[in-house]
């Protein structure tokens, strides 16, 4: 007799294998943020381009009444295209970052391959090359806002099915807007959204749209770009510098001085009457004349009543004392804005090996922080993304970093721990398990190790008619 399936005893619950695909979740199909309401670049940068297509360039003055009135989006662009410290530094801040990346999809807590989700990963980074040339141009991009914007602000894009990620769209943090809405229990809470057409859309429903602000203050949902503090140095300088700018190109070149004694021509009366100074006038103008049609190798014969003084301008040595110390300091506040070093901008010319190398493990080290906030952040939607094909897997994003010049430190390191917990081992103060244990953790691995599985399946394209229900 078939016993009902009601009264069946339950079956012990087994462990996820790789052909495991039933963790289906619903999530909304299509682009749900606007970036762009007109359609069409808000703003271009110093190269512009009139009706016919033609190239016009466009040097901005930035003056204060125009930068009161300017978009802080719009004077960060300005300052990345036109000033050579910000523009260096956003140069190395997008290199460094996003110097090399892997992404992996995980069994959930292990580190061990989940191999239909790295399929569909795969399948992503292929989409994303055909599209963009490749996630590394996307990922720039968030980096980019974040430098510019404050925060990581991006939308995995699914299909009309909901199910195939079909693109990953950064988006300018500038574009976001939140609003504090009333929430059972929590209490007020600021919701993301966007101002459409004047009213408020909210996005915080949507789980793959992902804000994540950098250091935000305690009372504020918005990040804080990092770029800001470099707005009243930067413009200080750019302002110092066009006004030197006007002074040599008025007096750079060295002038000759020529002086015409009147008295001793005895033409001293004629400077009374107004033909006596229209005489001294063309007797100054002759001389100009005779003078500028000199050669180089020509001698300029002159009576004892013309004297020639010495030749000054702008590039004497006490013309402008004082200003370098000045662009100095200008420029030492811009490097600290920036949150660079001044290794990277060029500042440290006496600084000692020593010390250059501890102002590189200082910025690797604040690059390393910004990575692992804007890893976690891709991770999250891209997890949303594989559980809305009903894979449950972990996605790992790593940024590799730039250290060549650690690589044998950290080497030798790697060396004396490994030697510590194999002297531990030898004096019986732990296990061989519990020395295995140190060693994988040193080495920064997680869990008994990789096993191999050979029985993997990928969960197969849905068609257009299917129903997109949920099997949770």
């Amino acid at each position: 007799m078939q016993v009902p399936a009601i009264f069946k005893e339950p079956e012990p619950q087994q462990q996820q294998t790789d052909d495991d695909v039933t963790h289906l979740r619903v999530v909304p199909s299509g682009r749900r943020v606007s970036s762009d309401k007109s359609g069409k670049v808000p703003f271009q940068l110093l190269v512009q381009r009139d009706n016919k297509g033609k190239r016009v360039d466009r040097y901005m003055d930035l003056e204060i009444k125009k930068i009161n009135n300017m978009d802080p989006k719009d004077l960060y662009n300005i300052l990345i295209d036109s000033d050579p410290e910000v523009s260096l530094g956003l140069f190395h801040f997008l290199c460094f970052t996003n110097y090399s990346f892997s992404l992996r999809a995980l069994r959930p807590g292990t580190d061990e391959e989940h191999r239909p989700a790295q399929v569909i990963l795969n399948e992503f980074m292929a989409e994303m090359e055909r599209l963009y040339g490749g996630l590394d141009v996307q990922l720039s991009r968030v980096f980019f806002g974040m430098f510019t914007g404050g925060a990581a602000f991006m939308e995995i894009v699914l299909d009309e099915m909901g199910r195939n990620i079909v693109d990953f769209i950064p988006i300018d943090p500038h574009e976001a807007r939140f609003e504090k809405h009333e929430v059972p229990i929590r209490g007020p809470v600021w919701m993301l959204g966007q101002i459409i057409n004047g009213e408020f859309l909210n996005l915080s429903e949507y789980e793959t749209i992902r804000y994540m602000p950098f250091h935000p203050p305690v009372d504020s949902p918005y990040g804080r770009p990092l770029m800001s503090p470099t707005i009243f140095p930067t413009l200080f300088l750019i302002s110092i510098l066009r006004d030197l700018e006007r002074v040599i190109r008025h007096q750079g070149w060295q002038r000759l001085n020529i002086e015409l004694d009147l008295e001793a021509m005895g033409m001293g009366q004629y400077l009374k009457s107004e033909e006596g100074r229209a005489l001294i006038d063309s007797i100054l103008s002759e001389v100009q004349e005779e003078y500028k049609k000199l050669e180089p190798d020509d001698v300029f014969a002159h009576t004892s009543h013309i004297t020639f003084g010495k030749a000054v301008g702008t590039n004497e040595r006490f013309a402008f004392s004082g200003l370098a110390e000045i662009i100095a300091i200008l420029e030492r506040r811009i490097i600290r804005a920036l949150k660079s070093q001044p290794l990277l901008m060029g500042s440290n010319e006496t600084v000692t090996e020593t010390h250059a190398v501890k102002q590189w493990e200082i910025y690797g080290v604040s690059i390393t922080s910004v990575t692992g906030f804007v890893s976690s952040t891709v991770e999250h939607v891209l997890q949303t993304a594989l559980q809305a094909r009903g894979v449950l897997a972990d996605v790992e994003l790593e940024f590799m970093q730039f250290r060549d010049s650690e690589r044998i430190r950290q080497a030798q390191a790697d060396q004396q721990e490994l030697a510590n917990i194999k002297m531990q081992q030898d004096e019986q103060w732990i296990s061989r398990d519990e020395a295995q244990e140190l060693a994988r953790k040193q080495q920064g691995l997680k869990g008994p190790g990789p096993v191999f599985d050979p029985n993997f399946q990928v969960l197969p394209q849905p068609s257009p008619g299917a129903s997109s229900g949920n099997n949770d």
